[in-house]
């Protein structure tokens, strides 16, 4: 299938699960393919490796530390996205401080882009499709402005399968934690 017929039969499925056409047209510039991020998402080397691996360097004593202290911080968000959605707050720290180190590694990729072409890709489609529309779902709420329309590296963004149940419902967790969970 062609970008283009992939791309068109994406924006219905946006539309059928209730993203503007003021949206989608607010999007559209952003969402092109680019084969240099599919390059990079398949060029991750973390993804060889076993979870204790990753682990082991990733799962630094400062890091347990500056989650414990975002808990505290934020404990009312943490608190309202574990009554909503059952994810308690040490599980939402975890991810925010894996991924982003708490908002420190925002990254420079533009999202639509890493995420039409990763929903392009044919690895994982479906997901990267569920990811799209949830991010034009919280661009049609007004949560996110252009300018903040960039993500981390593609491994990042494979690994948050469960953004969209968390934040293209939640702005307010979103925003609580600077855009730093998805």
């Amino acid at each position: 299938m062609s970008f283009d017929r992939f791309l068109a039969e994406l924006k219905q499925k946006a539309i059928a699960g209730g993203v503007s056409q003021r949206a989608i047209a607010e999007a559209s510039p952003g969402m092109v393919y680019d084969q240099g991020i599919v390059n990079r998402d398949r060029g991750q080397r973390v993804f060889g490796q076993v979870f204790t691996e990753f682990a082991g360097r990733m799962a630094a004593n400062y890091r347990m530390q500056q989650g414990q202290a975002h808990i505290r911080t934020n404990q009312a968000a943490f608190a309202r996205a574990e009554k909503e959605y059952g994810v308690p707050p040490a599980v939402i720290a975890a991810f925010w401080g894996l991924e982003s180190d708490f908002g420190a590694n925002m990254g420079n990729l533009p999202t639509l882009r890493s995420l039409v072409s990763l929903a392009y890709d044919c690895r994982r489609s479906e997901m990267f499709e569920n990811e799209t529309i949830a991010a034009l779902k919280i661009i049609d709420r007004g949560d996110l402005r252009r300018r903040k329309w960039s993500a981390p590296g593609p491994a990042n963004l494979a690994r948050r399968n469960f953004c969209r149940r968390t934040t293209s419902i939640t702005p307010s967790i979103t925003t609580a934690m600077a855009g730093a969970i998805c």
